[in-house]
């Protein structure tokens, strides 16, 4: 196919026209001097050295690591107290002995390789389940857990303490 040669300069001009618009100089990100200056006489009084105002004397300053009511009891907890002659609170472990106690299994079976203990007549618990037991002192129903059944003993989580006892202990 053979060009003819008015098309060339026509071309150029429809080439010269598209490539226009990018060949226009980029617009400068920096500022006209006058407005440069204003930032920098606002920059220089802004870091400009003051002098500190003067301090507070010594004995006015509240320290943050002694308080002056640092041994008086708190008013929040005043009330959480207990007063002399209420029971106190058992700790976790002396709970967990006391509940365990109270917990007789008749036996134990294995039911698909499953370790299970045995209570009367069809009541069955395993690895996992939670038993109920009531303290005596404060008549506070509790939940323990059964971490563990191997021969004749089983093993009762409460909280972080654990306790094994062994099976048909009392008769």
């Amino acid at each position: 196919m053979k060009l003819r040669p008015a098309v060339f300069p026509l071309l150029f001009l429809v080439l010269a026209a598209a490539l226009a618009p990018g060949l226009r100089a980029a617009k400068s990100d920096i500022p006209p001097p006058r407005r440069r200056a204003e930032t920098v006489a606002l920059a220089q009084t802004l870091l400009a050295a003051r002098e500190p105002g003067a301090l507070p004397p010594a004995t006015a300053l509240k320290n943050p690591f002694n308080p002056a009511n640092f041994t008086e009891t708190d008013p929040g907890v005043a009330g959480a107290v207990d007063p002399a002659g209420a029971p106190r609170l058992q700790p976790d472990r002396e709970l967990l002995e006391a509940i365990a106690q109270l917990i007789n299994p008749s036996g134990t079976i294995v039911i698909g390789g499953e370790p299970v203990l045995l209570f009367g007549g069809m009541t069955r618990r395993k690895v996992g389940d939670v038993v109920r037991g009531t303290y005596a002192k404060d008549g506070k129903l509790y939940e323990l857990t059964i971490t563990a059944i191997e021969g004749g003993t089983f093993t009762l989580r409460y909280h972080d303490e654990t306790y094994t006892q062994p099976i048909n202990k009392r008769k």
